[in-house]
This record gives structure tokens, sequence and C-alpha cells, in this order.
């Protein structure tokens, strides 16, 4: 011990490191306890030792580091990647969303101008429901007046023979007109002929019946207008109703499209947040790590030289020997002269400790003590200067052993750190680079399932932008077909309606000049003859027959091309608004769509590389996994030992240093016992 604290405080030791030194004194004062035959030889093989371990420890440690190295790069650059992925992915997200919103309030206002517009449409229609109702009521109350009138004029007529006494004739002059109240005035008077006042009131007749007929004509004409009109307005409302239907269903189907955009930036942000998240925790020990590395690194460089220069020091002094001694085994044999009772008790109980120990653990190592103690002679008398004690050969003996122990447990208690630690990180390295393969795994999945969705997307919004364009073409031929057709009926009704309108003046002005139009009574002088046989109403042929049918008819004709002239320009303003806003709706469908595509074709490149990249991380976890695995299973053989589960071995090295322990407190023990003064 004293050479020990001679040598580490030498000028040799002042220029090298405190570890070399701490390793030295070790060394020496285990090499002074050891056999006396080669003391600095053990020294420098456990130093030499100590030495090969830590290079090796370095070389495994610079294994696993280029491992965790790579690692680091592959994880930063994924997850930078998945990030930049992300943030383009957020983008278009965002635009698609403020686009969307965009068209939910364009179809909200469009919408609100077609309820504006079917409730203008509803309210015209009651407005013109009630004229249509007033004018049927007073064409029902003239049509009775004049019903009533053409009935007055037939009773008078059937009372020819008694005008006067029945007063038939005076509620027809009511109707009449100055010239033909003049007839009946005369006939009352005496002066005029019966005849006269029955042609009269025919004609009388007649000419009511006529505005009778016109009356209804009017009428008819009227409700076709009406209806006309009606179904007009019935079709606008009803593309108007169509039209909000079809902007309904395409908020609808937009909102929902809103909700799932919104999904997506919500998801889209959360793992944003955590990629960053983790990105910066790997930086972080990505770069702890480094420092770690850099400093270990140093440290066993340091720790290496010293070793090295220790060993060159203690090669210098290899011609060291400690006081001579006999050669080969050391003998646990102490010759002595007699026994005293205390020395051979101390014996005994030493002997009795250490046979139990043995005996309890099957201790091989304490079998050959035990022999040597229970034969041991101690010796008595006086002790010189190299004597501890009478026993201080086998003490010295049961110290090494001590030592021995004390240093298996010690390298078992290291090896089985070492093993404890690879054993677990390696465990761990496997559950986490499992998990990280199933998580990009799924997460592969989901973008190659992405992928696909975007694809079938982007087939059907192509396809459908032919069929727009389709649509557009043939909706601009039909209304250009449909155009040309109305303006066709609209120019032919008007070319009917003046071309009647010359013929009816034509035929009025004949029949005018035929003296259809105007009739007069004339009073005849001289003597008054007996009443002629009825022939013909008027006494000169106008053509009254003929003009009454055709000029009816005419009219008739010429009323219905005035309705076929209305009823083609308001089919040409319905088809019109109807073709625009059906344009219009294609049009901004065919812009969606479009829009549709170049998002789609975004996304599906996006997403494209992001499969790559995820595949790529997938590639490098899984192999980073099976590294673990193959590495778990080289430990095996070093950890394991015989046992199938590191449970065991656990249980088995507890067992071993309970033993251990035992051992060596059975040593301590005999060695306090024989160490005892007499």
């Amino acid at each position: 011990r004293s050479k020990s604290r001679r040598f580490c405080t030498s000028s040799h030791c002042s220029l090298r490191s405190a570890s070399a030194c701490r390793i030295m004194r070790i060394a020496v004062a285990f090499a002074l306890s050891a056999a006396a035959e080669h003391p600095i030889k053990g020294v420098i093989t456990l130093i030499q030792g100590l030495h090969d371990k830590a290079l090796q420890d370095g070389k495994d440690e610079l294994d696993s580091w280029n491992e965790f190295s790579a690692w680091c790069k592959t994880s930063i650059e994924t997850l930078s990647g998945d990030i930049k992925s992300g943030e383009e992915t957020l983008q278009v997200a965002k635009e698609t969303k403020r686009s969307q919103e965009a068209k939910i309030a364009r179809l909200t206002r469009e919408i609100a101008k077609l309820d504006d517009e079917i409730a203008k449409h509803a309210e015209n229609q009651g407005d013109e429901d009630e004229v249509r109702a007033n004018e049927n009521t007073e064409y029902q109350a003239r049509q009775q007046d004049l019903q009533d009138t053409v009935d007055a004029i037939d009773q008078a007529i059937s009372d020819q023979g008694s005008f006067l006494q029945t007063g038939s004739l005076e509620v027809v002059e009511a109707v009449m007109t100055e010239e033909e109240r003049k007839v009946t005035d005369k006939y009352k008077s005496g002066s005029g002929k019966k005849v006269d006042v029955v042609t009269t009131l025919k004609r009388l007749k007649k000419k009511f019946a006529d505005k009778k007929k016109e009356l209804e004509m009017a009428e008819k004409n009227s409700k076709l207008n009406y209806d006309k009109a009606k179904a007009a307005r019935d079709d606008a409302e009803t593309a108007a109703t169509d039209s909000k239907t079809a902007k309904e269903t395409s908020k609808g189907t937009t909102e929902g499209d809103l909700t799932d955009t919104e999904t997506e930036i919500s998801d889209t942000e959360t793992q944003l947040e955590t990629d960053r998240a983790t990105l910066k925790t790997t930086k972080k020990d990505c770069n702890q790590r480094a420092s770690e590395w850099q400093k270990r690194s140093q440290t066993r460089s340091d720790e290496l030289k010293a070793m090295e220069t220790a060993i060159k020091i203690l090669k210098k002094t290899a011609n060291v020997r400690a006081s001579a001694g006999t050669a080969g085994e050391e003998s646990f044999v102490q010759v002595a002269a007699h026994v005293s009772p205390k020395a051979q008790s101390k014996l005994q109980k030493a002997a009795a400790l250490l046979k139990s120990t043995q005996l309890k653990y099957s201790a091989k190592d304490l079998e050959a003590v035990v022999e040597a103690v229970e034969g041991l002679q101690p010796y008595k008398g006086q002790h010189s200067k190299e004597a501890k004690g009478p026993f201080h050969k086998v003490v010295a003996q049961i110290k090494k052993m001590i030592f021995r122990l004390q240093d298996e447990q010690r390298k078992e208690t290291e090896h089985k750190t070492w093993c404890d630690n690879e054993v677990t990180q390696t465990k761990a390295k496997e559950a986490e680079f499992l998990k990280r393969s199933n998580k990009s795994q799924v997460e592969l999945d989901e973008i190659t399932a992405d992928i696909e969705s975007s694809e079938t997307r982007l087939g059907d919004a192509k396809d459908r932008i032919e069929e727009l364009r389709d649509e557009i073409k043939t909706l601009k031929d039909d209304r250009a077909a449909d155009h040309k057709e109305n303006m066709i009926d609209i120019k032919d009704a008007e070319a009917a309606q003046k071309a009647i309108a010359q013929a009816s003046s034509v035929l009025r002005e004949h029949y005018t000049k035929a003296g259809a139009i105007k009739q007069e009574f004339i009073q005849r002088k001289g003597k008054e003859l007996p009443d002629s046989p009825d022939l013909w109403e008027s006494p000169t042929y106008t053509g009254e027959d003929a003009k009454t049918s055709i000029l009816e008819m005419l009219t008739s004709i010429g009323t219905d091309f005035t309705s076929m002239e209305t009823q083609a320009r308001a089919s040409e303003t319905t088809n019109q608004k109807a073709f625009d806003e059906e344009l219009e709706a294609l049009e901004v469908e065919k812009a969606e769509k479009e829009q549709e595509v170049k998002m789609m074709d975004e996304r599906i490149s996006r997403q494209t590389k992001a499969q790559k990249k995820k595949g790529a991380q997938l590639d490098n976890f899984e192999d980073q996994e099976h590294a673990a695995k193959v590495y778990h299973k080289e430990l095996k053989p070093a950890c394991y030992g015989d046992k199938e589960d590191y449970a065991a071995v656990k249980t088995a090295y507890e067992e071993r240093q309970a033993a251990r322990d035992a051992e060596i407190q059975a040593l301590r023990e005999a060695q306090e016992e024989l160490e005892k003064e007499e």
C-alpha cells in the first residue's frame, strides 16, 4: 500500500491524467497482494484488458452513433418534407375554402333573387286573375243584357198583331236609334206599315245578335290571351323554380364540400403542428446527442492515452519483484511447532463458517479454502516483521479470493448493466421502429387511397367537362333554331294580320257601298194596301249573309294570328331567359369542374411526391426495425445464455450475486476470525 502511494506521487504521474493514477493505484495494490513471482505482469495485463475493452466499446459506440446519425438525418428530412407538403396542401385547401365560400354566397344571392322573382310571378298572376275575373263578370252582364234585348225583340216580332196592346214595342224602342223609332212612331200614328216595323225589328235583332257574337269573340280572344299569358308566366315561374332547386342542390353540395375542406384544413393544421413539434424535439435530441458523442469520444480518447501511458510506465519497471517467496502456487499450509487452544478455536470457527456457506450455495471456489483451513496448523511463537499474525498466509489468500470474487462481481455487474442497456434500448428501438413503420404504413395507405380517390375525381371531372361542352353546344344550337322559328312565326303573323286587315277593309267598304251597313225605311204615299207576304228581310240583295260570315271569319283568323304573334314573342322571351339561366349554370359548373381538374392535378402531384417520401421513410423504418431485431438476436449469446426470457436472466443474475455476496461475507468473517490476536 505504501509502494502504491509512492508510485502515484512520482514525477511520472504528475504528467498523466488522474484516471491513470487511480488505475495504477488499484493495479499496484492488486499486484502487491498477488503471487510474488510476477506482480507487474498482472497489472499490465489488467490495464491492457481494460484498454482493449474501452477500445471495443468505442467501436461499438461508433457503430451506434453512425446508425443514430443516419436516423437523425432521415427523420429530419422526412419531417421537413412532410411539413412542406402539408403547408402546400393547407394553402390549396384554404384557396378552395375561399372559392367555395364565394360560390355559396353567390348562390345564396341568386336563390334570394329567384325567390323574389317567383313571388313577383305569383303576385302578377293574382293581379291578372283579378282582372280576368272582372272582365268575365262584365262580359256575363253585357251578354245577359244583349240576350235580354234579343229576347225582347223576338217577343215584339211574335206580337205583330198586337204591338200596341201588349206594349212589347215600347220595350224595344228603348234600344232603337232615332231613325228606327221614326218607323214605329209612324206606325203608332197610323201612317206607317206593320211590315216596316217588323222589318226594322228584324234588322234590330240582327244588329244585337251581331253585337252578341262580337262580344263572345272578344271574350274568347281575351280568355285565349289570358291563358297564353298565364302559360307563359307559369313556364317562367317553373323555370325559376327549377333554377332555384338546382342552385339549392348545388349550394348544399358545395356546403358539404366546404365542410370536408374545413375538416381537411383542421386535420392538416393539427398534423403540421405535430410534425413541427416532432421536428423541433428531434433536432434538439440529435444536437444534444451529437454534443454528448463529442464529449464521450474525447473522454474515451484521453482514457486510452492514459492507459497506454500507464502501461509504458509499468513496462519500464518490469524487473521489480516482490520479496522472495516460494515459486509456483502459494500454499495454504503454514508450518508451526505447537497449536494453542485459542488458535485452534479460531480455525474451527473459520472452517465451519466457510463450510456452511460452501454447502448452502454449492460454491466450488470455497472447497479448496475449506479444505486448507481445516488442515491448517497455526504458528506459535514470536512473529517476524513480515508476519502479520499466526495465519497471515491463509489470510492473504482469502483476501486474494475476496478480491477475485469482487472483481468477478464487478465485471458481471458491468456486463449485466451493459446487457440491460443494450437489450432495453434494442427492444425499445424494435418497438419504436415497429410503431413508426405501422404509422407510416397507415399514412402511406391513406396517401395511396387519396391519390386513387383524386384520380377518380379527376377522371369524373374531365368526363363531366366534355359532357358540359356537348350540352352547351346543343343548348346554343337548339336556342338558335328556336329563335329562328319564333322570328319566322312572328314575321308570318305580322304579315298575315296586315293582309287580313287590308282584306277586311276592302270587304267592309264593298258591303257598305252595297247598303249592308245602313238601311232606312221608305215612306210610301197613296193608297194603303194590305200587308204583303213575307219574302226576305231586305228589299234588295246586299250580300248581308256573306258579309257577316266572311268578316267574322277574317276577324277570327286575325285574332288567331294576333295570338300566334303574342305566343311566339312570349315563347321567345321565356325561352331566351331559360337559355340564359341554363347556359350560365352550365358555364359555372364547367368553370368549377375545370378548377377541380386543376386542383386534383396539383393534389395528385403533391400526394405522389408525399407517397414517394413516405415509402422511403417506411423502408428506412423497416430497415431500422430489422437491424434492431438482428442486433437483438446477436445479443442473445452474450446476454441471454441458455435463457429464452430476459427476466429469467435477471433472476439468475440476482441469485448468483446473492451467492457471491454470501461467499465474500463468509470469507471476510473467516478473515476477521483468523486476524484476531491470540
